[in-house]
């Protein structure tokens, strides 16, 4: 699917390019936005090239998912984002290359983006509002990116707190692979927003005769925010992580209580063991076997013990 939109920043209009006229509307002056989806068997490489874009941009940009990309040539930069948003549990990310020269904007993607949609949902009302330039359309960008990061970092706020009651409820084995695939998450997300407040600092930062100088600043503080955002992330990664390990130390905590009343349960049934050992050995001459009172008496030394024994671990508080 490929979508043209043509600008005409002088009389403030809007209107829908077909692909054939491409050529013909910016020779008209037009600025052209084209969203570029292609389907099975879609060339459009020969659409570029009507475009002016130079062959090594044409490539890296049909052929390659790297995130924060920032490429400049003579005619166009070639910059890409990657946005990513939670589904459940799960992190779902989508590619996007971007071609900005002095008369077209190129937004390739494969799938469906939200941010995409987002543009076109908002671009005609910010386009008669306040644009002035071209750069509107990556003051578009950067604001719809922003806000799909933070709208992410909200929905893994909300993961990350269910994970963290689970530890402290009845928490199973499973947790810990929740966990990791969690925490696994959270750093690709940070990674895609650093990667993303790269490329936007270069682009506010670097003078480029593609990117209006009333542009950049907007763009600068699109990075400042994004910026912000990597910090929360490492925020709530490090809440996990000290949630995590809290919770080790709790079943640690557990384990050596149990273990230690094992321990004292040993301790007392020790010498009633010896005593069964030693009066259970089949040698003849062992006079208490022979005692009419043996039995009763073996009762009274086993209490006496038992008794002893825990009035000692009671004394040293051990129980």
């Amino acid at each position: 699917m490929i979508q043209i939109i043509g600008f005409d920043f002088t009389s403030k209009t809007i209107t829908d390019v077909h692909v054939d006229s491409v050529q013909e509307g910016l020779k008209q002056g037009a600025f052209c936005w084209v969203d570029i989806m292609p389907e099975a068997g879609d060339d459009v490489a020969p659409l570029l090239q009507n475009l002016g874009v130079n062959s090594v941009a044409i490539s890296e940009t049909l052929g390659g998912d790297q995130e924060g990309r920032y490429d400049i040539y003579e005619d166009c930069l070639h910059f890409s984002f990657t946005e990513a948003a939670y589904r459940g549990d799960q992190l779902q990310t989508g590619h996007l290359d971007v071609l900005f020269g002095a008369s077209y904007l190129v937004t390739f993607h494969r799938k469906e983006l939200t941010l995409i949609q987002r543009m076109k949902r908002t671009y005609r009302v910010d386009f008669m509002k306040f644009s002035r330039t071209p750069g509107f359309l990556l003051y578009e960008l950067a604001d719809g990116l922003t806000d799909i990061y933070r709208k992410a970092f909200q929905s893994s706020s909300a993961v990350s707190e269910k994970l963290q009651l689970s530890l402290f409820d009845s928490a199973s084995d499973a947790i810990f692979q929740e966990v990791s695939g969690f925490m696994g998450g959270l750093l690709a997300l940070r990674k895609y927003v650093m990667a993303s407040r790269e490329v936007l600092h270069e682009l506010a930062t670097r003078r480029s005769p593609f990117i209006s100088d009333t542009t950049q600043p907007f763009l600068l503080n699109m990075a400042g925010a994004l910026d912000r955002l990597s910090n929360d992330l490492t925020t709530e990664r490090d809440t996990l992580n000290e949630n995590l390990n809290l919770y080790m130390g709790m079943v640690g905590h557990r384990t050596n209580k149990i273990v230690s009343r094992l321990t004292l349960i040993s301790m007392i049934f020790l010498p009633l063991t010896f005593l069964c050992g030693v009066y259970g050995m089949n040698f003849v001459g062992i006079p208490e076997l022979e005692w009419k009172y043996s039995y009763p008496v073996f009762w009274l030394l086993v209490l006496v013990i038992s008794g002893m024994s825990f009035y000692f671990m009671k004394k040293r508080k051990w129980v």
